[in-house]
């Protein structure tokens, strides 16, 4: 059986773009695991030191808990400077008062609730209140300092 020189060539640009597309798909996937295996190694231990009692596994879910993380990372709250400087209330009995879910950014209710949450300041005297406004995937954080 005889292949013409255009079946051969599409042949090898159709092998061609398959070996690129694996390619692609092996290195995706090794960037997946590298996030993975970062994630795991003090993810764990800086999760517990944001969301210090149990209480707010009970009634926040997961996707908000890794946005608050997200913040405290970017805003040096776990590792900079201001480590230790502002924290969710360890008090049992208050951890659902400083957590609220809604439509606070005034958008489109079909979407994800808005989230609010008070921090507390190491001098037990100021509060520091965040607005997680969650529309389509876009947070925008709102704070103002009580």
């Amino acid at each position: 059986m005889k292949f013409s020189k255009k079946a051969k060539i599409i042949t090898g640009v159709f092998i061609c773009l398959l070996t690129i597309l694996s390619i692609g798909v092996i290195y995706i996937i090794s960037q997946i695991n590298k996030f993975e295996i970062s994630k795991n190694d003090d993810y764990e231990k800086e999760m517990s030191s944001i969301f210090f009692i149990s209480e707010y596994n009970e009634f926040v879910p997961v996707e908000y808990k890794e946005c608050i993380h997200r913040y405290f990372i970017q805003n040096d709250f776990l590792y900079g400077e201001k480590r230790d400087k502002y924290f969710l209330t360890t008090i049992k009995s208050r951890a659902k008062d400083v957590i609220a879910f809604g439509d606070l950014s005034n958008q489109d209710s079909n979407v994800k609730p808005d989230i609010a949450f008070l921090l507390e300041e190491n001098d037990f005297k100021s509060n520091f209140i965040l607005f997680f406004c969650i529309l389509q995937k876009i947070i925008k954080i709102r704070s103002k300092k009580c």
